[in-house]
């Protein structure tokens, strides 16, 4: 019986002995300044959100407001340019003659100016195309077989009347065109008839 009571007693003094050491190593362990690892020595890295980087801030392109260049829509007409552009706006020409161009003659005239260039048929073949003399001198100078003259009809007259085409130059190519309705009293002269350069 005694020995029962003084093994219980030696296990309850080695039982003290360990707490006591357990409790010792317990308190070192819990006091400030012992642990090598501080948890004022971790440092969390910057998070994006506390720092925002100068890339998200430019993440999206500045939309420019300046307009746009503006293209013109109006179509630009382009300037006819023929030989006698010039010389069809009834200014006077180098001849002295006032200008008459083919659409203010009568239709009769046009269809002579037509039968010229084209060599005919005429209708008076013994006297269209035969040399107009300029006995008057209505007509710049020229050598002497220069002019040739062709009839130009009048509605209800049988004969040849008083209206003609007077040409300068050669043949279906003429260099000048003149028109008289008076039966060569007065001339003027067509800028833009076919078939020449209509020099004046």
């Amino acid at each position: 019986m005694s020995n029962l009571l003084r093994n219980k007693g030696l296990l309850a003094l080695v039982i003290s002995v360990l707490t006591a050491i357990a409790a010792y190593f317990g308190l070192n362990i819990d006091q400030p300044g012992q642990n090598p690892v501080s948890s004022s020595t971790v440092s969390s890295p910057p998070t994006s959100a506390s720092q925002p980087s100068s890339s998200t801030t430019n993440r999206h392109p500045t939309v420019s407001s300046s307009p746009t260049a503006r293209v013109s829509t109006s179509p630009t007409s382009p300037r006819l340019s023929t030989a006698n552009s010039q010389s069809s706006d009834g200014a006077p020409n180098t001849s002295g003659l006032t200008e008459c161009p083919v659409t203010s003659l009568p239709k009769e005239a046009q269809s002579t100016i037509a039968q010229i260039v084209q060599g005919g048929p005429f209708p008076y073949p013994a006297n269209d195309g035969t040399r107009f003399g300029n006995y008057e001198g209505h007509l710049p100078k020229q050598p002497r077989n220069y002019y040739r003259e062709y009839t130009v009809p009048t509605p209800g007259v049988s004969h040849r009347g008083a209206r003609r085409i007077v040409t300068g130059g050669q043949g279906t190519q003429p260099e000048g065109w003149f028109y008289t309705s008076d039966h060569y009293d007065s001339f003027c002269f067509i800028p833009d008839a076919p078939g020449g350069d209509n020099t004046r």
